[in-house]
């Protein structure tokens, strides 16, 4: 038997969807990879090189995508890569396909010197290539009793929602701009079509919501499951309204939001039953100094942090200290003995785990570091892979 490594081309799409809509399917629930996530798997937008494959004389037995991500921060980007449809036909399990694929993925991430990967899977899977979970979410579970105490049961809103298709380019256009207004954000596609593909990825829906003939803002959303993935609307203090609009026949439901967006965060707060806070998505940090700058600004935009410094060692990495100083941040290299050593493993966790606070005893005596960690890290669902 010949086995050989290599990127999927163009030319072999229908195979690579059949092994992972087969592997999934037979793994989860029934699974068609271009509906679910059309800014991938959409045969148009399916694209060469970008999937890495083990062949079994001649044959496809496993696949790992690897898929280039921007994420932008108060105007700095930062290369990433997203990981999906890690597949392995369940004939070919157990000899080190996968395992393969991913350091083979992993080489060329730091050859190309990207600053993060993230992926969605189970915990300890990924965490023997360096993923864990981190970053915060927030989802607020609304009902319509919420609604009707707040409003009224008789009350009306002026604003409606319009269900959009891939053809409503000057509202898709509204909504680019206004995701595009956000401090951090995950880059989409500009071209209507493969925008759309985006927010319509997860089988979601997308809506404008209008305020007459005005666009007001927008939502993408799951009906069935009773779910808001993203909203932005011109005055965040109304989501209440949208969310009754969206309930229709529904008693309840979630709506996700960024834990630093503190507008979103104060309505829902207002109205909602509950609250669950989660982490976000699977990260692996490959350049820490360039995470944490970014990060720190980011941080620090939203609210004062008192002045302080910490200075750390990650597993073989150069010592490297952070501090703040009178509205400043700086993440430079250390001389010096490291306040604290960590892997790899624990320094993700560390920054960027809503749990820090909560969890290590370092920052419970620490007033820099309470008010400082967790660092914000977000994204939105439409942009998983």
């Amino acid at each position: 038997m010949t086995v050989e490594y290599e990127l999927a081309r163009l030319e072999d799409y229908d195979e690579v969807i059949d092994l992972g809509n087969y592997v999934f399917s037979a793994a989860h629930v029934p699974h068609d990879f271009p509906a679910i996530l059309p800014k991938l798997y959409r045969r148009e937008n399916f694209m060469d090189g970008l999937h890495y494959i083990a062949r079994e004389d001649g044959k496809i037995k496993s696949i790992i995508g690897v898929y280039p991500m921007e994420l932008h921060v108060l105007g700095e980007v930062l290369q990433g890569r997203g990981i999906g449809m890690v597949s392995v036909h369940p004939y070919s399990r157990s000899k080190g396909y996968m395992k393969t694929l991913m350091n083979l993925a992993l080489d060329d991430m730091k050859r190309d010197r990207v600053a993060f990967s993230c992926l969605g899977g189970q915990r300890q899977r990924y965490e023997y290539f360096g993923y864990t979970p981190v970053g915060t979410r927030v989802g607020f579970c609304c009902d319509k009793a919420n609604v009707n105490h707040v409003k009224g049961r008789d009350f009306v809103s002026s604003l409606s929602l319009k269900p959009l298709g891939p053809e409503d380019a000057a509202c898709l256009e509204n909504i680019r701009h206004m995701h595009e207004k956000k401090p951090m954000y995950f880059g989409r596609p500009a071209e209507s079509r493969r925008f759309y593909d985006v927010l319509n990825s997860w089988r979601a829906g997308v809506y404008a919501v209008m305020e007459g003939d005005e666009f007001f803002g927008y939502f993408i959303g799951n009906q069935k499951i009773g779910q808001i993935t993203e909203i932005n609307l011109k005055d965040s203090f109304r989501i209440i309204e949208a969310v009754n609009l969206f309930m229709k026949d529904r008693s309840d439901l979630t709506v996700r939001v960024q834990a630093f967006d503190r507008e979103k965060m104060a309505a829902l707060s207002d109205f909602a039953e509950d609250c669950q806070l989660d982490t976000a998505y699977n990260y692996r940090i490959f350049n820490f100094p360039a995470m944490l700058k970014a990060l720190l600004k980011f941080r620090l935009s939203l609210g004062s942090v008192p002045d302080g410094k910490l200075s750390f060692k990650i597993g073989e990495q150069e010592p490297l200290n952070i501090a703040v100083s009178h509205g400043e941040v700086s993440v430079t290299p250390f001389p010096g003995k490291p306040d604290l050593a960590l892997s790899e493993l624990e320094a993700v966790s560390f920054f960027f785990s809503p749990l820090t606070p909560l969890a290590s005893s370092l920052v419970k005596g620490n007033p820099f570091l309470q008010s400082l960690l967790p660092l914000p890290l977000f994204m939105e669902h439409a942009d998983e892979v």
